[in-house]
C-alpha cells in the first residue's frame, strides 16, 4: 500500500515518524475482530513472512528511502495465502486503535535510537546535508532524528502528565492519509498460480472507491523539493568526541534528474572505474592508509552526486589525494586504463543483474520503476547503454561532474571529526583547498535543532 503524504500540513507531517513506528504495535478493532497489542504481534508473525512500514521505498527509522514523500506499508505471504497479506494491509491501515501506552513505548524507543544516531558520523552528515539541500517541510527533514528529538520529548512529557492529545493527532494524520485519492496498491505475484480471483479478494477488504481510484500517482522527484542553490552553499565541520577517525562528504547538485538521462550510464561507469575493488581510488586513499573506506554515489531522484571518505586517519591527505587522482586523469593523456575501464563496466553490469535476481528484490525493483518513470526492462536497457559507453567519454564526464566536488562554488563539504582535530583540519581546508568550514562544536548544536 502506497500513501501520498504530499498534501499533509507541516503540523501533521511531524508525526509521520511516530506513526510509522507505532502502527504495527497497536490493538485492532473492527466489526469482526478485537485484538490486543499482544495478539496483533502474535498473529502478524504467524500469518506473514514479512511486514514493514516506512517513508519512501525501503526506508528505516529516521532514514526515509527513495521517494520519501510516499509512505509504504508492505506485507508478504506464501503465494496462496495472499488474502492474508491484503487482510492485514486493511486492518493495519484502517482498524488499528491508537493507544497512549503503546505510543509512549514507541517514543521511548525512538529517543533511545536518536541517542545512538547522534554518535554515528554518517547519520549526522546525512541529516545535516538533507537540511542544507532540501526545504524544511520535506519528510526527510521534519522527520530527521535531529528535528524529532525535542518534538518527541515534548509528546512524551505530555503523555506522562496525562495529556493524550497525541491520539487525536495520529487519528487526524491517518484520516488525511487514507483518503481515496491518496492510496495506491501494488501487488506482486505469479498470477497464473493463484487459486482465487485477486480482484474479488481486494474488493472484499477495500471499498470500490479506493480500488477504482488506483491510477498512477503523478510522481514528483525529490529534487523538486531542493532549496534555491544560492542559499545552500555552505561547508561544515562538526566535533564528535565519540570518534577518533574523520569522515567527509562532498556533495554537488547535478543535471541528471531522471534515470534516462543521456549521461547517467556514462557517469555510473566513471564512478565504478574509480571506486572498483582495489581500483584507482583505493590505491590513492586506502593504500597509503589515509582512509579506510571511500565511495561515490549518484542519485537522479535527488539530483545529487556524493563523494564519501570514511574512517580517515588523515582526512586532509585523503581529500588531497582524491583531488590529485581526478586531476591527473583529467589532464594526462591516456590516463584511463583500458583494462580497468572494461573491468568497471563488467562489474557494474554484474551488480545491476545481481540486484534483481531474487523475487523479493525484483518486487522492490518493479515498484521503484513506477516511481522512476522507467519501464520494467530498465535494467536491460541500462546495461545496453553501459556496454556502449566509450573510454573517450570519461574525461568530459570527469570534468563536468567529479571536479566540481572540490570547488566550494559548486559543492558542499561536510566533515565529522574528533574535537582535537577540527582546528587543524579547518586550517588545512582553508589554506590548501580554499574551503571555509563552519564549525559546529557539538552535535546538539547543529542548526537542525
Amino acid at each position: 500500500m502506497i500513501l501520498d503524504t504530499t498534501k499533509l500540513s507541516n503540523d501533521l507531517r511531524l508525526y509521520l515518524e511516530l506513526f510509522t513506528n507505532v502502527l504495527f504495535e497497536l490493538p485492532i478493532e473492527n466489526s469482526e475482530v478485537s485484538l490486543t497489542h499482544e495478539q496483533v504481534v502474535f498473529e502478524l508473525n504467524k500469518d506473514l513472512l514479512e511486514f514493514d512500514i516506512s517513508l519512501g521505498i525501503n526506508g528505516s527509522e529516521f532514514e526515509p528511502g527513495i521517494f520519501s514523500q510516499y509512505l509504504t506499508i508492505f506485507t508478504k505471504t506464501q503465494l496462496n495465502d495472499f488474502e492474508l497479506a491484503i487482510k492485514w494491509l486493511k486492518m493495519i491501515a484502517f482498524d488499528t486503535k491508537f493507544d497512549h501506552k503503546q505510543i509512549l513505548i514507541s517514543i521511548s524507543n525512538l529517543l533511545k535510537e536518536i541517542n545512538k544516531r547522534k554518535t554515528e558520523p554518517s547519520d549526522l552528515i546525512s541529516s545535516l546535508s538533507n537540511d542544507v539541500y532540501f526545504k524544511r517541510e520535506t519528510n526527510m527533514n521534519l522527520n530527521s532524528f535531529m528535528r524529532q528529538e525535542s518534538f518527541l520529548s515534548n509528546i512524551k512529557g505530555q503523555i506522562e502528565s496525562g495529556d493524550f492529545n497525541i491520539v487525536n493527532k495520529l487519528n487526524s494524520l491517518r484520516s488525511e492519509l487514507i483518503q481515496n485519492g491518496n492510496i495506491r496498491f501494488y501487488f506482486c505475484a505469479d498470477l497464473t498460480k493463484l487459486n482465487e480471483s485477486v480482484d474479488s479478494t481486494w474488493s472484499k477488504y477495500f471499498p470500490k472507491t479506493i480500488i477504482n481510484s488506483n491510477e498512477p500517482f503523478t510522481v514528483d522527484l525529490t529534487s523538486n523539493l531542493k532549496k534555491d542553490e544560492s542559499i545552500s552553499k555552505q561547508d561544515f565541520i562538526i566535533n564528535l568526541g565519540s570518534t577518533e577517525s574523520s569522515y567527509l562528504r562532498s556533495i554537488s547538485s547535478i543535471d541528471i534528474t531522471n534515470y534516462k538521462h543521456e549521461n547517467y550510464a556514462g557517469l555510473l561507469v566513471l564512478i565504478e572505474y574509480f571506486t572498483q575493488t582495489e581500483g584507482p581510488l583505493y590505491e590513492a586513499v586506502r593504500g597509503p592508509g589515509y582512509a579506510y573506506h571511500q565511495s561515490m554515489h549518484i542519485s537522479p531522484e535527488k539530483a545529487l552526486l556524493e563523494l564519501s571518505l570514511d574512517k580517515c586517519a588523515n582526512l586532509t591527505k585523503a581529500y588531497e589525494s582524491t583531488r590529485k587522482l581526478f586531476t591527473e586523469h583529467l589532464n594526462k593523456k591516456n590516463a584511463f586504463d583500458e583494462n580497468l575501464f572494461e573491468s568497471a563496466k563488467n562489474s557494474l553490469i554484474f551488480l545491476l543483474i545481481d540486484d534483481v535476481k531474487s523475487v523479493s528484490s525484483f518486487s522492490s525493483y518493479s515498484l521503484s520503476c513506477f516511481f522512476k518513470k522507467v519501464e520494467l526492462n530498465a535494467v536491460q536497457e541500462l546495461i545496453k547503454k553501459i556496454e556502449k559507453v566509450d573510454i573517450d567519454e570519461m574525461k568530459p564526464l570527469l570534468k563536468k561532474y567529479l571536479m566540481p566536488l572540490f570547488d566550494d562554488n559548486y559543492s558542499n563539504c561536510f566533515i565529522i571529526c574528533h574535537p582535537a582535530k577540527s582546528e587543524s583540519i579547518s586550517n588545512d581546508f582553508s589554506e590548501k583547498f580554499d574551503r571555509k568550514l563552519n564549525l559546529i562544536t557539538k552535535a546538539d548544536d547543529c542548526l537542525l535543532n
